[in-house]
């Protein structure tokens, strides 16, 4: 890797040569049928890492627009099939957000506004709860009605949107809690945390937002689309991650480091969101489930906090009560990327472990 990435680098100004050596690296187009090991993965993130450290992404010639694309190819598929270990995926991740990522669901649409690719979930009930750990109690089997939940969190160019927007501006002061409103303006906030590398790029989830960003979020996109969008109950939570059957993880019963981005992947930091395909919860009505259950973010729902499931859940968006948070993180251990898990955060609690997916009715189910 360091000799190809050097050979590149003095061959980068002028960039005739590092061309060259990337044409090389990466000659082929890619194919509609490949399996993860294939060794051509590797070489498109050499490539790749070398179009980004020697900048030679920006303002490429003509002739050479066309190698970078192919490399961006190479990336996005290599982020889609699951291929190269983790941390070789999450730089692909990396490169993939500078080159562009255009997977569904990721970005924007035309309008400049987040598109999200939606999981449909079927009404009906499941087993929620788990045996007893950090407040999962009890096992019990819950109804929920059919809703839509979005596939990945929320990642940083969809929120920019609603920053760029004026979300945080006296104009968008009807999308946020009486609550949230107060916050803002006590802290005098105009706009989210900013962040460094690789936190921030645009295909990696938004973090360090607090309850009452994320629900002004969701009226903001309602208002602006004429939809109905909001942060997930709990119990929609689960259900999106564990199916039906009460699983303790969204693929089985046993855990797996390599399915999912917590602490024992090694990471230490977001990833792009929807790089752990082998992770992906039970499907919906499509046959598709949600990603990034279990690690990258813990997420955030509109659910106060309640002890015991035996009390009542009250989704009530206004106050200042602290509400339920769920998945695991890049920080995680194990325990904590259950289905069941369950943590408490107040709704002006900035972490930088912690973002949002979006839920959406779906009455045709």
């Amino acid at each position: 890797r360091e000799v190809v990435l050097f050979a590149i680098g003095k061959q980068s100004d002028p960039p005739i040569g590092a061309w060259l050596i990337l044409e090389r690296l990466v000659p082929d187009e890619v194919d509609g049928d490949l399996a993860s090991d294939d060794p051509r993965f590797f070489r498109a993130l050499l490539a790749g890492l070398a179009i980004r450290e020697n900048n030679l992404w920006q303002a490429p010639s003509k002739p050479d627009r066309s190698k970078l694309e192919r490399v961006r190819r190479w990336l996005q598929r290599t982020v889609e099939l699951g291929a190269l270990v983790p941390k070789e995926r999450a730089l692909a991740g990396q490169v993939l957000g500078v080159l562009g990522d255009r997977r569904p669901g990721i970005g924007l649409d035309a309008e400049g506004l987040p598109a999200f690719e939606w999981v449909e979930i079927p009404s009906g009930p499941f087993t929620m709860g788990g045996d007893g750990r950090y407040d999962g109690k009890p096992v019990h089997e819950e109804h929920v009605e059919a809703f839509r939940i979005s596939r990945y969190p929320v990642t940083n160019a969809q929120y920019e949107s609603f920053v760029a927007d004026g979300g945080y501006t006296e104009r968008c002061r009807g999308c946020w809690t009486e609550s949230g409103w107060a916050w803002r303006e006590k802290g005098e906030r105009e706009g989210p945390f900013s962040e460094t590398s690789p936190f921030d790029l645009p295909n990696h989830p938004r973090v360090r937002v607090t309850w009452y960003e994320a629900v002004a979020f969701c009226n903001w996109l309602a208002a602006r689309t004429g939809g109905a969008y909001r942060l997930p109950t709990e119990s929609e939570w689960e259900r999106s991650a564990r199916g039906t059957d009460g699983r303790e993880y969204p693929w089985g019963e046993e855990w797996n480091a390599a399915l999912c981005n917590t602490g024992e992947a090694g990471i230490g930091t977001t990833m792009a969101v929807g790089l752990f395909p082998g992770g992906e919860s039970p499907g919906g009505v499509s046959g598709r489930g949600i990603l990034d259950a279990s690690g990258n973010v813990r997420e955030l729902c509109s659910t106060k906090w309640r002890g015991s499931y035996e009390e009542p859940a009250d989704d009530e968006l206004e106050g200042s009560a602290g509400r339920v948070v769920r998945g695991g993180s890049f920080a995680s251990l194990n325990i904590n990327a259950r289905c069941a898990f369950r943590n408490r955060y107040d709704p002006d609690y900035v972490s930088p472990y912690c973002g949002f997916r979006l839920v959406a009715p779906f009455e045709s189910l």
